[in-house]
């Protein structure tokens, strides 16, 4: 604790310094320098200083505070710093009362000296703000705290030092404080506790005197931007304490009739005063709140709601009178949510109420008379906000009327989609802009879907009107409009009184706007319209178009209503949809043409939503839109087709997409015919592999005549390469799903083959009975067959056709007929087939691939094998990656494999020699499953490949540029050099799939190549294949491979 002797020294030396002297003789450094020291002394020790160790110390203190106007500032800072510390410690708990009310004066003086200099310091500041804040702590925490400023004799002077003290707070909360949380929210708790501890004992009357200039600044506060919301809060506070207290009905004693002053005789707030006062206030809240408000802000909202309720409800008379309108308004703005519990109240805070909600939703129609704007977003929000209130009094018939006609006429105007749509959302400022398309590839990502759902939520680029509204923007319109829905009672002459606009307008952007309004009318499901249907606007309804229409609110009633409502809506839409089909195929999307289609899902999926169980009677006439949608290039289009999809399946299928397709298989494919038939070929195979993904192979058995069409179609327009490309893709989809079906691994695996494994490590290349004994039985090659062997082809076994045509005669049994013969001479081909025996009832099916199923991977094969020589690359590309498919499946029956090897082989093996690496890329990877699948039958069509290969290849030729034109053979140095050699990303991949071309030849044929061939074919694979998976091959490859190396 301090002791006398630790202050004494600083005490007697102040004082020999400024007593039994006159001021202009002190000596200011020295006192600047005890008084720092003294400060030193009292604010090191952490105790309390003993209240009478105070006394003593402002003895010569006082002396100085006395003459504070002729003291430099460092003084005058370091005499309140004093004063702050002897607040904040002794004085907190106990405090003299006429010590108290003798420093207040001081506090003022000293913190206005320190104010008024120029260029006050942090720190400077800072003091002013902490010794007002420790100051009136300690007084509040007094018991007299309430009868501090009504001690009659020194209440003018306490008032006046209050006014200049508050006058310095709030001053620095607006210029001095450069945004410091910490002070600006210092002087506003302080300025709350303070009035609201000291200042209230008069309801209000001292208040009254301070209120203009606090007033003042806390909206300049409120106004600035960037401010902390929590200083907002707490400002806020403040302001609603001074008003609510200063103009409280009681306070004021207002009587229902008129104005009758305080009978005080001291009183100032007299009638003269209100109507001179109250002006301002009104301007201060009109000035704050619209700012505030702005800043959208739920918690500052709910205080400006709290703030206006207590204005409602005790201020009722005195300053409502004049700014009803205002405070209601911001209410609506702010989503008040207990309007009905101030409507309780009383009958005339109720009809205020009503009157200001229907004020200003007129206000807010007539800002509707010009296209909606971003400026219009809160006018919206309110609008959909005081028809959610579903006050009687203020929503009537004309009102929807009115609402709906003016978001007709702004809605309609809107021609340009950049002029509604902030800078960071508009994608386009023309309309007419073409719709990006997007590929193949991308339409079936992620579509393998059996009985899950699709995503259905939708990313801001994918909103309907993206490109005219903002995303908030398009949000509240819905909201407005399905509010709207809850007040019409849905008959159909309230909705085809809406579609007669929409026949009245040619324009697109126009048609889908009003359609979109319409369509967001409806409500999103029937039981929320049920709970908020009110029976005084629905009578109203109910009685406008027609007098002869029954007045019923029956759940029934509605429920018809709402299904004539859809279908009239689902007719329109896709009658318009048709129509502008018609004009050009959609080959190229427009913006419009894309939101249309968008639109006319929603539809779909909305009525699909209201009508429930009774839209399956509807949905064959709307599946086909729906599932052909979801093959669109467009990414938007594409998204709220599975959204539909997905309700659909949700409402009747149980969720079941599958299930779904499955069983309205037989209207799709017929819808599929009926354009294939009509020649409309566009978006027919995006479809089919839609299906065929989401269903699996079972659905592709039924597309028999689908697939006859189709390989017609490759007939007749073979020359049309994007359309073949469709249909290749979806060969694809078919032999993928086939595959899934059919191909059970373990069941693959365990087939025998004839042929002899020429796999080195293996026992005798051989892994089951049957190879060991065709080894044994077979002739082993001699040097004389070997040398042979690039003269000669490999003979054809006993049986085995020599072409396509024999092989599909023999086999399968598919007859070619002869249109133009006679009719006797087919009966009598008829007759004479049916006598020959079945030579394929003779060999035994060993494929797990259906006969029929196989015979459509041969008729596949055979139209790509017509079509690779085509001059469009992605065709070719597409083609041979159907063949890499079909061939692996076409094995499991491995005697009908080797004619279809036998007919493609010289098409796929000539795309070997293209200039174009992508399709030479491609090629290699099919001929290497074709080896691999066909065995020794290939080995001689290998060996010759391999020769045409290092002369004719343009891949080969420059890998070996700077070698011997017809040799592949490196010096080792040479080898070791190339092999470091960086190939461009295709060359390296394209020469990768030719190494393991070439390896899976050599495995085939290693042991009749001469050593000079396995060299040339190795030393290419090893320009990119590491050594370890070569010499993992065989032995023989191995040692090659090192004879090249070393």
């Amino acid at each position: 604790m301090l002791t006398f002797e630790q202050v004494n020294p600083c005490c007697v030396e102040l004082s020999q310094l400024t007593f039994n002297i006159t001021v202009d003789q002190w000596d200011q450094a020295k006192i600047l320098t005890q008084l720092t020291t003294l400060y030193n002394i009292i604010s090191s020790d952490n105790d309390l200083v003993p209240a009478n160790l105070v006394d003593y110390i402002l003895v010569p203190v006082a002396k100085l505070l006395v003459q504070f106007d002729q003291l430099n500032v460092t003084i005058t800072v370091k005499l309140l710093s004093i004063l702050n510390h002897f607040a904040s410690t002794t004085w907190y708990d106990r405090f003299n009362l006429n010590l108290s009310v003798n420093l207040f004066p001081f506090i003022n003086h000293l913190s206005q000296s320190i104010l008024n200099i120029d260029n006050p310091t942090h720190s400077q500041i800072l003091l002013i703000v902490e010794t007002f804040h420790n100051y009136t702590q300690s007084i509040i925490n007094q018991p007299y705290h309430n009868d501090f400023f009504n001690n009659r004799d020194n209440k003018f002077i306490l008032l006046s030092n209050l006014t200049n003290l508050v006058s310095s707070q709030l001053t620095i909360l607006n210029f001095h404080s450069n945004n410091d949380i910490y002070i600006e929210s210092t002087i506003i708790s302080s300025l709350n506790r303070f009035y609201s501890h000291c200042l209230n004992f008069d309801q209000g009357e001292i208040l009254s005197n301070i209120l203009p200039g606090n007033v003042s600044h806390l909206v300049k506060f409120l106004c600035k931007p960037k401010i902390n919301y929590k200083l907002i809060m707490e400002s806020l506070t403040l302001f609603e304490f001074l008003i609510v207290t200063v103009y409280n009905d009681k306070s004021l004693s207002l009587l229902s009739t008129s104005f009758s002053p305080s009978s005080s005789p001291q009183t100032h707030r007299t009638e003269k005063w209100l109507f001179a006062t109250r002006e301002q206030v009104k301007l201060a809240i009109n000035q704050s709140f619209p700012i505030l408000i702005k800043r959208h802000n739920p918690q500052i909202n709910k205080q400006i709601c709290h703030f206006i309720r207590e204005l409602l409800l005790r201020c009722f008379k005195s300053l409502i009178p004049i700014c009803e309108d205002p405070l209601i308004k911001y209410l609506v703005q702010c989503q008040f949510d207990s309007f009905d519990k101030l409507i309780s109240t009383n009958t005339d805070l109720r009809t205020t109420i009503y009157k200001g909600e229907y004020n200003y939703l007129n206000d807010l129609l007539n800002t509707l008379s010009s296209s909606v704007n971003l400026n219009q977003l809160d006018n919206i929000r309110s609008i959909n906000f005081i028809l959610t209130q579903n006050h009687n009094q203020v929503i009537t018939y004309h009102t929807i009327d009115k609402i709906m006609k003016q978001l007709f006429k702004s809605l309609t105007s809107i021609n340009k989609p950049s002029s509604l749509v902030t800078a960071k959302d508009n994608n386009t400022t023309n309309p007419n802009l073409k719709v990006i398309s997007q590929s193949k590839n991308i339409l079936l990502k992620d579509l393998s879907v059996s009985n899950s759902i699709l995503n259905s939520a939708h990313t801001d680029k994918e909103r309907i009107n993206n490109k005219i509204w903002s995303k908030d923007m398009e949000a509240e319109i819905s909201k407005l409009l399905n509010t709207m829905g809850q007040f019409i009672n849905f008959d159909s002459m309230t909705i085809e009184s809406n579609i007669t606009k929409l026949n009245q307008v040619n324009d697109l952007s126009t048609q889908n706007s009003i359609l979109w309004m319409i369509l967001n009318v409806l409500p999103n499901e029937l039981t929320s319209l049920k709970d908020s249907q009110h029976g005084d606007v629905i009578d109203m309804f109910l009685n406008l178009d027609n007098d002869n229409h029954a007045e019923d609110n029956s759940s029934l009633t509605l429920q018809n209503n709402i299904e004539d409502s859809c279908m009239i809506l689902l007719e329109y839409g896709t009658n318009l949809l048709q129509t502008q089909e018609s004009i050009n195929n959609f080959t190229v999307l427009t913006y419009e043409q894309e939101r249309l289609i968008c639109i006319v899902l929603q539809i779909i999926q909305r009525s699909c939503q209201l009508m429930k169980k009774n839209f399956a009677n509807e949905l064959v006439d709307y599946l086909y839109l729906v599932v052909g949608n979801m093959a669109s290039t467009s990414e938007i289009i594409r998204s709220y087709a599975q959204s539909c999809l997905s309700t659909i399946s949700t409402m009747l299928y149980q969720g079941s997409i599958h299930s779904l397709l499955i069983e309205n298989i037989d209207y799709l494919v017929e819808s599929i015919s009926q354009r294939l038939n009509m020649g409309m070929t566009q978006h027919v195979t995006s479809v089919l592999m839609i299906i065929c993904k989401m269903t699996g192979y079972k659905v592709i058995l039924q597309f028999s005549d689908i697939l006859e069409t189709l390989f017609q179609i490759l007939d007749y327009y073979h020359g049309y390469h994007d359309l073949c490309l469709q249909i290749f893709q979806f060969f694809e989809i078919v032999v993928n799903e086939m595959n899934l079906k059919y191909m059970n691994k373990e069941a693959h695996l365990s087939l025998d083959s004839n042929t002899i494994n020429s796999n080195s490590f293996k026992p005798w290349s051989c892994t089951n009975e049957l190879q060991l004994s065709s080894l044994l039985k077979s002739k082993l090659p001699t040097v004389t067959d070997e040398l042979n062997l690039n003269q000669n082809d490999l003979p054809f076994k006993p049986n085995e056709p020599k072409d396509f045509k024999e092989y599909f005669d023999a086999k399968l049994k598919i007859q070619e007929i002869d249109e133009d013969g006679d009719s006797d001479d087919e009966n009598e081909d008829k007759n004479e087939r049916e006598e020959e025996p079945r030579e394929s009832d003779t060999i035994e099916w060993v494929s797990p691939i259906p006969r029929e199923s196989y015979k459509l991977l041969i008729q596949i094969g055979q139209y790509g094998d017509r079509l690779l020589m085509h001059n469009s690359k992605p065709l070719r590309i597409q083609i041979l990656k159907v063949i890499r498919l079909t061939v692996p499946m076409l094995a499991t029956q491995y005697d009908s494999l080797l004619p279809q090897v036998a007919q493609i082989w010289d098409s796929v093996t000539q795309c070997l020699f293209d200039k174009d690496y992508s399709i030479i890329n491609s090629a290699a990877s099919t001929t290497e499953v074709v080896i691999h699948s066909a065995h020794d039958f290939i080995s001689r069509r290998f060996i010759d490949l391999w020769a045409r290969l290092q002369t004719e290849c343009p891949l080969l030729q420059e890998v070996i540029a700077h070698h011997t034109p017809k040799t592949c053979s490196f010096a080792k140095s040479q080898l070791q050099l190339a092999r470091k050699i960086e190939y461009p990303s295709m060359t390296k991949n394209t020469l990768i799939n030719m190494s393991n071309m070439l390896l899976e030849g050599l495995r085939l044929t290693g042991f009749i190549l001469n050593e000079n061939v396995l060299k040339d074919m190795i030393t290419v694979c090893l320009l990119v294949i590491p050594q370890k998976i070569i010499a993992n091959e065989s032995l023989l490859l191995g040692d090659v491979m090192y004879c090249i190396l070393h």
